[in-house]
């Protein structure tokens, strides 16, 4: 799959004030055309939505917990200007980054953000859709997210936008917490391909 964060995290992840800063142009929120974070055009189609599947009530509680600590330390390491916030908890997502595909490309979230003083951040992990998962195994998958980030500035401008992510997780044993190993988010070309077959199943 590609980066989208839509940050389209799609990674151009640069919603905010309607100002230019370090040649990252940015637009409030309240005029941003479709609230998304858009990186690069670059690279092939993402996973089909036959790939992903709802999950019972049960396993729901299983995946939503590590979809939150992702969220959570992703944020928090943006908010600190501090990478390794999360990839001490995450250590694989410092390795094997492509920012044409999109994989592990957190690291860039931040650096677009680096200049601007944050105050706070906001997310909900099923802000547009329920999360759904492909199951690799009993001890492999790969989540879906589809959210909405954003940070608030400390001119109270909003920076952010929609989210669109794999979070890939694995754990040792079935009674063990998730852990992601890798991320993969969408690029446009990669999330407009996954809105159309969205809705060619609607």
């Amino acid at each position: 799959m590609k980066k989208l964060l839509v940050m389209c995290m799609i990674l151009s992840f640069m919603i905010g004030c309607g100002n230019e800063t370090d040649g990252t142009q940015t637009q409030s929120i309240e005029n941003k055309v479709d609230a998304a974070f858009i990186p690069s055009e670059a690279g092939g189609s993402s996973a089909a939505t036959d790939d992903f599947v709802d999950i019972s009530s049960s396993e729901w509680g299983e995946y939503i917990k590590v979809v939150r600590e992702y969220l959570h330390l992703r944020t928090k390491a943006v908010l600190e200007k501090d990478i390794n916030v999360l990839w001490k908890q995450f250590p694989q997502l410092a390795h094997h980054m492509d920012r044409k595909t999109g994989i592990n490309v957190e690291q860039d979230e931040l650096d677009h953000l680096k200049s601007f003083k944050l105050l706070d951040a906001n997310y909900n992990e099923e802000s547009n859709d329920r999360i759904q998962v492909k199951k690799l195994g009993s001890n492999k998958a790969v989540v879906l997210v589809h959210t909405e980030i954003t940070y608030l500035l400390d001119n109270y401008d909003i920076s952010g936008g929609e989210l669109l992510i794999s979070l890939h997780v694995q754990r040792n044993h079935e009674s063990d917490p998730w852990t992601v190993v890798k991320t993969d988010e969408y690029t446009l070309p990669g999330y407009k391909e996954w809105v159309k077959n969205k809705q060619s199943k609607s």
